[in-house]
């Protein structure tokens, strides 16, 4: 990553998307990722959801720079100040 120069970057995009474990009618009979997972919202999609959020960190330059997952319900701006440099 330092070759290509995305550690150096002093602005960084970030953006969520929705991984959805199972539908929510059936989110109280599952049997994994008892205390991992959340209820949800896509604005995009304009669809609540049951799972986790994945966050994508790049560089300006197009880079990916960090990936984190979260329960559903966490917000964008709260899993920016965790992601690390991968």
């Amino acid at each position: 990553m330092q070759i290509l120069g995305a550690d150096s970057d002093d602005v960084h995009l970030i953006d969520g998307f929705p991984i959805e474990v199972c539908k929510r009618v059936r989110a109280k009979r599952r049997k994994i990722f008892n205390d991992e997972v959340a209820y949800g919202y896509c604005a995009s999609k304009d669809k609540k959801f049951f799972g986790f959020q994945g966050h994508l960190l790049i560089s300006m330059t197009g880079i990916p720079v960090s990936l984190s997952l979260t329960p559903a319900n966490v917000d964008e701006r709260d899993a920016a100040y965790t992601n690390r440099i991968f």
